[in-house]
């Protein structure tokens, strides 16, 4: 499945798909950012206050989104949201871009 570089400068592998609202929720409770993945291949990442609102959309969203578990080599974990949808094109957010960000960027960063 690859790995996802981080806004966290980490570097995140899966570690499980499908898992349930339950893990979601106490992943964000720990602290753990939530990158959405949207359709078209989009990622935006949600971390701190943002993660809360980024797991509240897909839990109401219209299309299927389906969650899994992400883990960087120190331990760190990631929640990836995956929307399966045209709605999901107009959820707000700030976009990863395809390139790693400079330390000085806002809120970029790259999957790969």
């Amino acid at each position: 499945m690859g790995e996802l570089l981080g806004l966290d400068w980490r570097t995140y592998s899966m570690r499980a798909q499908g898992i349930e609202p339950a893990e979601v929720e106490a992943l964000i409770e720990a602290g753990s950012p939530v990158i959405t993945y949207l359709v078209g291949g989009r990622l935006v990442w949600h971390d701190e206050e943002d993660a809360w609102p980024a797991w509240a959309d897909a839990r109401t969203a219209s299309e299927r989104v389906t969650a899994g578990r992400w883990e960087s080599p120190d331990g760190s974990h990631a929640v990836v949201l995956v929307f399966h949808g045209r709605a999901a094109a107009q959820l707000g957010g700030v976009g990863l871009s395809a390139r790693r960000p400079r330390p000085t960027a806002g809120k970029s960063g790259s999957a790969r």
